[in-house]
């Protein structure tokens, strides 16, 4: 009996994550359903092979699937930690630019790329219509050796991917080192969850104006395939921000 409870106890703890934090929403429901799975596994195991001290081929089985539902358990986040650390790591990309450099129009990018092409072709594109609005675009990636130069008056554009509701870390700790007092920013952001829009861009923009910034406009782009189908959202949300300025 102490056997099951020791190890109910720990599957519980262990579980949390998976349904009271954000992670919740990047883990399919068929792997949340394992530690139930695991759990009434053990107690059947329990109740009709340990406490009656019987032995037989039934209950090796199912102490057999009990530990390897476990140890899935466990293996499933150590990869899942893998996975976004290397989403997560900065990438050193060479700075772009674009549009006329004699404009008195600026606006500076910092960005994080994130792990697929999505959010570089969303920020091609945002600069390539910028510049068509008049700006003259600098893109830097949010990298620890990146040394970013934001002219005076220009505006302060911010991007990245969403995971688990978290903008990226190299981007966070870009912004939580920089004096942004006074400073015209904006907040882009791309994802794969249309249910917290609000919520993530709010989370993003006070992040900004923690450091003084003062957020014009804020957008979530959600991740489609179909690349072409997101270019108006983006144009829309130039044009929202230079009437803005």
């Amino acid at each position: 009996m102490t056997f099951a409870i020791v190890f109910t106890v720990l599957l519980v703890i262990s579980i949390f994550p998976l349904y009271f934090t954000g992670m919740a929403r990047m883990i399919p429901a068929g792997v949340r359903i394992l530690p139930f799975i695991a759990i009434a596994i053990l107690w059947i195991h329990t109740i009709l092979f340990r406490l009656p001290g019987k032995t037989g081929a039934a209950g090796v089985i199912l102490l057999v699937l009990f530990y390897f539902i476990a140890i899935v358990l466990v293996f499933i986040p150590a990869l899942g930690t893998v996975v976004i650390g290397i989403m997560d790591r900065p990438q050193d990309i060479q700075s772009a630019s674009f549009g006329d450099q004699s404009s008195p129009r600026k606006t500076v990018i910092v960005y994080h790329p994130g792990a697929s092409s999505f959010m570089p072709d969303v920020i091609q594109h945002l600069a390539e219509s910028l510049a068509a609005s008049g700006f003259y675009v600098t893109l830097y990636s949010a990298h620890p050796r990146v040394s970013v130069s934001v002219p005076e008056g220009a505006v302060l554009g911010l991007a990245s991917p969403v995971y688990a509701g978290t903008i990226r870390p190299p981007l966070e700790e870009f912004i939580k080192k920089s004096d942004l007092r006074d400073r015209n920013c904006f907040v882009l952001l791309t994802g794969s969850d249309p249910d917290n829009i609000e919520k993530d861009t709010a989370k993003a923009a006070s992040l900004v104006e923690e450091r003084g910034g003062k957020v014009l406009e804020s957008v979530k782009i959600i991740q489609k395939k179909d690349r072409e189908t997101v270019y108006p959202q983006i144009e829309q949300f130039v044009k929202k921000l230079t009437e803005e300025l």
